[in-house]
């Protein structure tokens, strides 16, 4: 799933310990009024100024397996040009980034070639002080970042969406986000197709947009919700953006 939301992210664009504890169960037939407003459709906007690096901690909820998971990654991203999110395009080497004096490991593709920065946590750390030792473009800088997690409710998520009569549904408690985005895409193999809505802080009645839902597809599913909250700083006349994301996803089913 890591891979998906990182592809997500160079296209466009879980945290247990913040979901609220309530008795609300998911409903398999979400009611009420279907209007998708036309600030709501598509990717939410990312950060408004392109930026150098993108160091984030992204909290993980996977609930599509028989138990959930939930765990703490934390990316450091660079590039040899601005970009308004981050890209493998132009990646850029660094001599060394630490988080919290802990040292972040390389990640390489395929082929070897460095991707990121990332180490994984089972818990999300309390501090966020990042230390980049810089190379290639990149300047050497310190900063700790006080950036609230993003929190939501995810209890009313739907078990399945009919794509025939399409409804809408809740995601309530939105709280620390700058965007956040909604998507639904298919597990077949058959279909590379996914739709996406954005998100705002407070109450959300989500709509995903009929004729987009077809072309996704009947049959499983999965809803991923992407909050994120950043702030960007400037060191050495180069921007950079420091994040806290919450990523949850759940299996649904696309009835026809």
């Amino acid at each position: 799933m890591r891979s998906f939301y990182f592809l997500l992210a160079t296209l466009s664009v879980f945290i247990f310990s913040c979901k609220k504890n309530t008795s609300k169960t998911a409903s398999d037939n979400p009611s009420g009024s279907c209007t998708c407003l036309n600030d709501n459709t598509g990717f939410s906007s990312a950060n408004s100024s392109s930026c150098y690096g993108f160091l984030s901690m992204t909290t993980y909820s996977d609930m599509t397996g028989s138990m959930p998971v939930s765990y703490v990654a934390t990316r450091a991203f660079f590039s040899g040009v601005a970009n308004y999110q981050e890209s493998a395009n132009s990646t850029v080497m660094v001599d060394s980034v630490c988080l919290n004096q802990q040292s972040l490991n390389s990640v390489k593709d395929s082929n070897g070639n460095h991707m990121y920065y990332e180490n994984d946590y089972n818990t999300l750390p309390l501090q966020q002080a990042w230390s980049v030792f810089g190379a290639n473009g990149i300047p050497t800088f310190t900063y700790t970042a006080s950036i609230n997690n993003p929190v939501a409710d995810f209890s009313t998520l739907p078990a399945s969406i009919s794509l025939s009569l399409v409804k809408s549904f809740g995601i309530h408690g939105v709280t620390n986000i700058t965007n956040g985005t909604a998507i639904i895409f298919s597990e077949s193999n058959s279909s590379n197709n996914n739709v996406s809505v954005a998100l705002k802080e407070g109450s959300n009645e989500v709509c995903f947009p009929k004729d987009q839902l077809n072309q996704v597809g009947a049959g499983p599913a999965r809803i991923l919700i992407i909050l994120e909250n950043k702030t960007v700083k400037v060191f050495n006349g180069k921007n950079f953006a420091f994040s806290k994301k919450l990523q949850y996803e759940k299996k649904i089913t696309l009835n026809p």
